[in-house]
Protein backbone atom coordinates (compact mmCIF):
# COMPACT_ATOMS: atom_id res chain seq x y z
CA UNK A 1 0.00 0.00 0.00
CA UNK A 2 1.39 3.38 -0.96
CA UNK A 3 1.81 6.23 1.51
CA UNK A 4 -0.97 8.24 -0.16
CA UNK A 5 -3.40 5.34 0.32
CA UNK A 6 -2.36 4.93 3.97
CA UNK A 7 -2.91 8.65 4.57
CA UNK A 8 -6.42 8.38 3.15
CA UNK A 9 -7.22 5.52 5.54
CA UNK A 10 -5.50 6.88 8.66
CA UNK A 11 -6.56 10.44 9.49
CA UNK A 12 -4.37 11.63 12.37
CA UNK A 13 -6.81 14.38 13.30
CA UNK A 14 -9.58 11.82 13.96
CA UNK A 15 -7.51 9.23 15.87
CA UNK A 16 -5.80 9.08 19.26
CA UNK A 17 -3.07 6.88 20.75
CA UNK A 18 -2.89 7.35 24.51
CA UNK A 19 -0.11 6.31 26.85
CA UNK A 20 -1.64 7.13 30.20
CA UNK A 21 -3.19 10.54 29.64
CA UNK A 22 -0.76 11.65 26.90
CA UNK A 23 -1.86 11.52 23.27
CA UNK A 24 1.34 10.22 21.66
CA UNK A 25 -0.16 10.44 18.18
CA UNK A 26 -0.29 14.22 18.46
CA UNK A 27 3.31 14.24 19.74
CA UNK A 28 4.45 12.15 16.78
CA UNK A 29 2.55 14.37 14.34
CA UNK A 30 5.00 17.26 14.60
CA UNK A 31 5.61 17.45 10.86
CA UNK A 32 9.03 15.79 10.97
CA UNK A 33 7.75 12.21 10.67
CA UNK A 34 5.71 11.01 7.69
CA UNK A 35 2.30 9.49 8.30
CA UNK A 36 3.57 6.15 6.99
CA UNK A 37 6.25 6.13 9.70
CA UNK A 38 3.66 7.11 12.32
CA UNK A 39 1.50 4.18 11.25
CA UNK A 40 4.52 1.88 11.60
CA UNK A 41 5.20 3.32 15.09
CA UNK A 42 1.60 2.61 16.10
CA UNK A 43 1.84 -0.95 14.75
CA UNK A 44 5.12 -1.60 16.57
CA UNK A 45 3.79 -0.11 19.80
CA UNK A 46 0.71 -2.33 19.69
CA UNK A 47 2.82 -5.37 18.77
CA UNK A 48 5.21 -4.73 21.67
CA UNK A 49 2.30 -4.20 24.06
CA UNK A 50 0.66 -7.45 23.02
CA UNK A 51 3.92 -9.36 23.46
CA UNK A 52 4.44 -7.75 26.87
CA UNK A 53 0.88 -8.61 27.90
CA UNK A 54 1.44 -12.24 26.92
CA UNK A 55 4.71 -12.42 28.87
CA UNK A 56 3.12 -10.96 31.98
CA UNK A 57 0.31 -13.54 31.73
CA UNK A 58 2.88 -16.33 31.57
CA UNK A 59 4.48 -15.04 34.75
CA UNK A 60 1.11 -14.82 36.50
CA UNK A 61 1.07 -11.14 37.29
CA UNK A 62 -2.70 -11.03 36.99
CA UNK A 63 -3.04 -8.94 33.84
CA UNK A 64 -5.36 -11.50 32.25
CA UNK A 65 -7.59 -12.14 35.26
CA UNK A 66 -10.23 -9.78 33.90
CA UNK A 67 -10.36 -12.06 30.83
CA UNK A 68 -11.42 -14.98 33.01
CA UNK A 69 -7.97 -16.51 33.38
CA UNK A 70 -6.76 -17.99 36.63
CA UNK A 71 -3.86 -16.87 38.77
CA UNK A 72 -0.68 -18.89 38.48
CA UNK A 73 -0.74 -19.37 42.26
CA UNK A 74 -4.22 -20.94 42.26
CA UNK A 75 -3.30 -23.12 39.31
CA UNK A 76 -0.29 -24.48 41.18
CA UNK A 77 -2.41 -25.15 44.28
CA UNK A 78 -4.98 -27.06 42.21
CA UNK A 79 -2.19 -29.03 40.56
CA UNK A 80 -0.65 -29.84 43.96
CA UNK A 81 -4.03 -31.07 45.27
CA UNK A 82 -4.48 -33.32 42.24
CA UNK A 83 -1.04 -34.85 42.62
Amino acid sequence: MEEKEKNAIFDITKNRVFFGSIDKLQDWNDGEISQAKIIEKVKMTLKNYMELDNVSFLFGSGTSIHLGQFLLETFLLKLKNIL
